[in-house]
């Protein structure tokens, strides 16, 4: 049975079969899926000028995911996220960026460029712009679970790869998705699938680059994957248990 969701809260039913699924199999997969729906919980809490409105953006976006979790062959950013899951030499960090980077930079691009315009998409950015204080709110969390199972990721540090990139990564994300999402809007309808499929190539591009990370920035993350723990399902759940 295909994962579809109706609204906010199927998609987070939906959203807790795939993390106990993953769990249960210690499927890196779950890392981005249990963190995504700590994410969903805090927006289904949020206050929005226009709820109603938030909830369908809301679950269009989630069925994009839901769709590229179920495909033989899903868009190339999520390709490049899924093969990455299929490897014990990524750590944790990487899983979520590479989640973060398909999810966000093409998925968000491509549901409000698609089914927002004009005065209708104007008046979404405010709330679209709440949304990067729900996530302000769960990133600490996040943060302080990695280190609970991550020991030595603050080396990290020096090369901008642990926190500072953890909220770059969603705010220039989602602002380069509005950018995508304004363009996407204006365009013919006939003329979207070309923009999005150099849209996805793009972000495909910046996901080889997560999973394969320069000289220094792969020593330094071997160091991190030696100490990690690797008992996925207890990652998984405590990812999804901030």
């Amino acid at each position: 049975m295909a994962l579809h969701a109706n609204d906010i809260d199927e998609v987070l039913g939906i959203l807790d079969g795939i993390v106990d699924e993953t769990a249960e199999r210690g499927d890196p997969r779950g890392c981005f899926a249990a963190v995504y729906r700590q994410m969903t919980v805090a927006v289904k809490a949020g206050v929005f000028a226009d709820k109603d409105r938030m909830n369908r953006i809301d679950t269009l976006f989630a069925n994009r995911y839901f769709e590229a979790y179920e495909a033989t062959a899903p868009t190339r950013a999520w390709q490049i996220a899924f093969d990455a899951a299929k490897h014990d030499r990524l750590i944790v960090l990487q899983h979520l960026l590479l989640g973060i980077n398909a999810h966000i930079n093409l998925d968000l691009a491509v549901v409000v460029g698609e089914n927002l315009s004009g005065s209708e998409l104007d008046a979404f950015r405010t709330d679209y712009d709440k949304i990067n204080d729900i996530i302000a709110g769960v990133m600490p969390k996040v943060r302080d679970a990695i280190e609970s199972f991550s020991p030595l990721i603050k080396i990290l540090e020096p090369v901008g790869a642990v926190h500072p990139v953890l909220d770059f990564a969603f705010d220039r994300a989602r602002e380069t998705a509005w950018v995508w999402a304004e363009m996407l809007s204006q365009m013919d309808a006939n003329l979207r699938p070309a923009a999005i499929d150099v849209l996805d190539r793009n972000v495909a591009v910046l996901g080889r680059v997560i999973a394969r990370p320069d000289p220094l920035t792969a020593a330094l993350v071997g160091l991190v994957h030696n100490t990690e723990s690797k008992d996925m399902r207890r990652i998984i759940r405590t990812l999804d248990n901030l």
